[in-house]
């Protein structure tokens, strides 16, 4: 028996639409911001467009690595730790960057869409148990085959 109640299907769809609708506009505005800020500080055009997308894929990949890590009960593995660390606070000073040069009001402004992004990508994490049929994967337990 699940420790944890099932989760609707319906709240289910409606978490994944929702972090799927906010990652696209985050990642829209943090795109522009570090492509402005490449620019400014003279980048070349082909390089302005590619800075960008680092940091946010270093925080996907290092989070994709914690996921799995927790589904099979591994720890969390210190690179990805430090990738995630390292891609939330580059693609915070971009976007604080970008709005430096309006006002620091605004620089404030463009900080939030970082943080409303990985605030609602870790709550929705916690939406999918590590282990959603309740087998242990490391150390004993049922393998998930046919019993």
């Amino acid at each position: 028996m699940n420790a944890r109640p099932r989760q609707s299907a319906a709240r289910r769809r409606t978490a994944v639409a929702a972090l799927a609708l906010l990652s696209l506009i985050t990642g829209y505005i943090s795109y522009l911001h570090g492509f402005e800020v490449a620019i400014l500080t003279g980048n070349p055009r082909m390089v302005a467009y590619w800075l960008p997308l680092v940091p946010d894929l270093m925080i996907v990949t290092s989070s994709m690595t914690l996921l799995e890590a927790r589904a099979e009960n591994l720890g969390r593995p210190v690179m990805a730790m430090v990738a995630l660390v390292a891609g939330i606070g580059w693609t915070v000073a971009q976007n604080v960057a970008a709005g430096l040069h309006d006002s620091p009001g605004n620089a404030l402004i463009s900080a939030g869409g970082p943080f409303g992004f990985g605030g609602a990508f870790g709550v929705l994490a916690w939406e999918f148990p590590a282990d959603p049929e309740g087998r242990q994967q490391r150390g004993g337990g049922s393998t998930g085959g046919p019993d």
